[in-house]
């Protein structure tokens, strides 16, 4: 089987598993026309396997009625922080007009204190043990393995309340290591994992970088346990990964947190520092670690920049290039090909290096 028909074949999965289920509800939004009057399930003991005829008549028509208390969350899913503002309002909003929204669960075995468990719905799920609402509306679908059900999970929850950027950047990290998106090239498994999300390519990589770049001291400033006034946004956050020192990142991000820095504030006031830090370098002699960071830095942006660049679609070059004079369009050939030449003597140095005996 081709890597292509593999993954075809994979995302086929997933539209499967979502048919029939209306991604576009907001369960926080305003309410719609009530779902039919579900059929009320009595939990039953669960079979050795999961598939189709594992599930009553009354589940495979539609939503039914489930008991709360045995449904379990989903360990795995993509959202770790529920703002408990944000939960009581919906436990009133279902408290007063009921729960509009079904939730998905799938059948599980080998758990005597549960029938079900969580795919979509955990907020709502939250809300009605807030409200003491002992049944709940629930769709109950088949998944294959974990990985349909945590994809399932992560396109649901997407489509609905925000996340936050790390457990965005936590979820396409988990994905890049699937099977089916292992088995592509570096650029098309990014391409890859942007379609799940409705996304382009510059997208994950900028979640990859708030994951893998920044400090776990700056992390934390993004995360909702961070006051709102004092939270750095994703903008920061990327901006912030381009600083390659840790001790001097967690310095700039403390401060603009400090500070309530506003995202262009940060921005200019991360420049800053990085050109003082430069001009602090440049008065003293530079070692070999200082000029083997300068590569390493420029290799890493040329790269970033580049992911960005292909990021585009040819379409969106050529906008951008609309009304650009000749003069311009060839200033811009010359930066390329001076940035090739460039890249082509380091390469050709660090190919020297790799084959000299150590």
């Amino acid at each position: 089987m081709t890597v292509e028909s593999s993954l075809a074949g994979f995302l086929e999965r997933l539209k499967r598993l979502l048919a029939g289920v209306d991604m576009t509800v907001d369960p926080d939004g305003p309410q719609r026309e009530p779902v039919p009057k579900p059929t009320e399930v009595k939990p039953h003991k669960p079979t050795p396997q999961q598939t189709p005829n594992d599930l009553t008549v009354e589940e495979m028509k539609g939503a039914i009625v489930i008991s709360r208390d045995r449904v379990r969350r989903f360990k795995n899913q993509p959202r770790t922080h529920f703002e408990q503002t944000e939960l009581e309002r919906l436990a009133r909003s279902i408290k007063a007009v009921g729960q509009m929204v079904p939730i998905i669960v799938k059948r599980v075995r080998d758990d005597p204190n549960h029938d079900y468990e969580l795919i979509d719905g955990e907020r709502r799920w939250r809300a009605c043990e807030i409200a003491q609402i002992p049944t709940m509306l629930a769709v109950v679908k088949v998944v294959t393995n974990y990985h349909d059900q945590k994809l399932t999970s992560v396109i649901a929850n997407f489509n609905q309340s925000p996340h936050t950027p790390l457990e965005t950047a936590r979820v396409i990290d988990e994905i890049q290591g699937y099977t089916e998106i292992m088995a592509l090239p570096a650029g098309q498994a990014l391409e890859r994992i942007g379609e799940i999300f409705g996304r382009g390519t510059g997208w994950v990589y900028q979640h990859l970088n708030l994951l893998n770049k920044l400090d776990p001291k700056v992390q934390v400033l993004m995360e909702p346990i961070t006051p709102l006034k004092r939270r750095l946004n994703v903008s920061i956050g990327v901006a912030l990964c381009s600083v390659d020192d840790r001790e001097l990142q967690v310095s700039i991000a403390e401060k603009i947190s400090r500070q309530g820095m506003k995202t262009t504030q940060a921005r200019n006031y991360i420049q800053r520092r990085l050109r003082e830090a430069e001009m602090g370098k440049a008065g003293r002699q530079r070692d070999s670690l200082d000029e083997f960071r300068i590569v390493s830095r420029f290799l890493r942006r040329t790269a970033e920049g580049g992911e960005f660049v292909l990021a585009i679609p040819k379409r969106g070059i050529a906008e951008l290039l609309r009304g650009k004079n000749k003069d311009e369009i060839s200033r811009m050939i010359r930066q390329t090909e001076d940035g090739l030449a460039a890249l082509n003597l380091v390469l050709d140095e660090l190919k020297k290096l790799q084959e000299t005996p150590r």
